[in-house]
């Protein structure tokens, strides 16, 4: 499988959790159950209680991971004191370690193994690496995955377009680009699965995203604190 998108981590409140996941099954989307994230074992960067998330996907396989937190103590503030926002953008590549290991000098780069327990009991577990701290407030990373986790379950909302929009756009697009092997150039880049992602200046100091679906039926968009998530209907 060539490198695709993963999922997108999109940072909500408890509040706005429920009603971004409806809007979303009813564009052609697939919710999946609420659960919480994998420990990590290799570090602490989601150890512990106090994060919800829950897994819509799209056609392909990759997913959107609708997260929210239930702590009280200030712990995940970096994350969620600023919603909706798309928090984090995950790829996927059968070339894992070839990927990743350029980044294994770089100060703040990851490389964790992560295990997730199901309802049920049983556990899944998976590697992933960045070449940034996912502690902060953005941060791309790579899974290690021949596929996208739900490529056989059947959604008809397809991605299109990842767009980075700020006054670092050209920072992000340079390292984005470097990082993950994407095609391309400038400011005009695709995934190996033909997703495109752009950079674009904008208001932000650093970078906000804004992401397009194709869905079916009408269009609509769900407003994020800056940019949208549009779905852009095929009627």
């Amino acid at each position: 499988m060539p490198l695709a998108i993963d999922h997108l981590i999109l940072a909500v409140t408890a509040e706005e959790h429920g009603p971004i996941v409806e809007k979303l099954s009813a564009a052609g989307f697939f919710a999946h159950p609420v659960g919480a994230p994998g420990n990590g074992e290799s570090d602490d960067i989601v150890k512990g209680t106090g994060l919800v998330n829950q897994a819509v996907s799209f056609h392909g396989g990759g997913f959107i991971e609708v997260l929210h937190s239930t702590d009280t103590t200030g712990t995940h503030d970096m994350w969620f004191n600023e919603t909706p926002r798309i928090q984090g953008v995950g790829f996927t590549t059968e070339k894992y370690d070839e990927l990743v290991k350029p980044w294994e000098d770089m100060p703040d780069s990851w490389n964790a193994r992560f295990v997730k327990t199901h309802p049920n009991d049983a556990l899944d577990e998976f590697w992933a690496a960045g070449p940034l701290t996912h502690t902060g407030k953005f941060y791309p990373f790579v899974m290690k995955s021949v596929y996208p986790p739900y490529k056989g379950v059947e959604a008809e909302a397809r991605l299109r377009t990842i767009t980075f929009s700020g006054q670092r756009y050209q920072w992000w697009a340079e390292h984005i680009s470097s990082w993950f092997g994407l095609l391309g150039s400038g400011n005009e880049w695709k995934t190996e699965a033909d997703e495109r992602i752009v950079f674009t200046d904008g208001p932000h100091e650093d970078i906000r995203l804004s992401v397009q679906f194709d869905v079916p039926g009408e269009s609509s968009q769900i407003p994020l604190s800056f940019g949208t998530l549009e779905l852009n209907g095929r009627n």
